[in-house]
């Protein structure tokens, strides 16, 4: 519509300078000169208004993929609702073909194909008590307990799975790795903190009630974390104290 109105608003503008001229050999120059000017601007304004057909499908075509592609992969739906956003995640891409070529749309498709596969697998190896590599290997085998991971998995090739299978595992050994690093972290700075405590308690002055009350306490929290690793080092903090704790825990240190 836009290059119907551009072709017929540059003829109307050529007509109406033309009738200025005088002589019929002005105007036919003038018209020469007019319809090598229009036609390259046409091409010009063709090229632009193909692009931003293009763009803007481009565009509408990314906000519809990201919304099917979440829904698609969303274990937390019911496998019904995740094949609905599926199909219509395809039907997207079948829509958009003519403005953005069918080659780009069906390349298009295939990323989508494998992203929801891929990005199911991750939902589901980081949901709590997960067993990642038992979701993983039976997608890999062709067992998987996913309907909608079975159905899809129908349409890859075998290429395309062992990608999928191999991309899942390297994310959840990520996955691992990084909870237990977290983990590492916390027991580190946990042992800074009572390591901290055990230093208050072998300081303490004992002429200062208040002060031998609160390494009292320390020596209490010390007992409930199991900090003491051997009973020695439990036993030096009590007599310190004067006080009496030998049912409380302790780590034995192995000989």
């Amino acid at each position: 519509a836009a290059d119907k109105v551009f072709r017929q608003d540059s003829k109307t503008l050529e007509s109406t300078y033309r009738s200025t001229l005088s002589t019929g050999l002005a105007k036919r120059k003038f018209s020469t000169l007019a319809n090598d000017v229009r036609r390259r601007s046409i091409i010009d304004f063709t090229k632009q208004n193909n692009k931003r057909v293009v763009d803007q499908s481009n565009a509408n075509l990314n906000r519809q993929e990201d919304k099917f592609l979440q829904q698609s992969s969303d274990p937390t739906l019911s496998v019904e609702s995740r094949a609905i956003a599926f199909n219509n995640g395809l039907a997207s891409f079948e829509a958009a073909a003519a403005n953005i070529g069918y080659a780009e749309a069906e390349s298009r498709r295939e990323k989508f194909i494998e992203a929801v596969v891929s990005n199911t697998l991750t939902n589901q190896v980081n949901q709590p008590g997960a067993n990642a590599l038992a979701i993983i290997e039976s997608f890999r085998t062709g067992s998987s307990a996913d309907p909608a991971i079975q159905q899809i998995s129908k349409i890859l090739s075998a290429d395309q799975v062992s990608k999928i299978a191999d991309g899942a595992l390297k994310a959840a050994n990520r996955a691992i790795k990084a909870r237990q690093d977290a983990a590492k972290q916390e027991e580190a700075e946990a042992n800074a903190d009572n390591d901290a405590l055990h230093n208050y308690i072998v300081n303490v002055d004992l002429s200062d009630p208040l002060a031998v009350s609160l390494a009292e306490e320390n020596h209490e929290r010390l007992l409930q974390a199991g900090y003491y690793e051997t009973e020695a080092k439990r036993r030096a903090v009590e007599n310190l104290l004067n006080t009496d704790e030998s049912d409380g825990p302790f780590k034995a240190t192995p000989e």
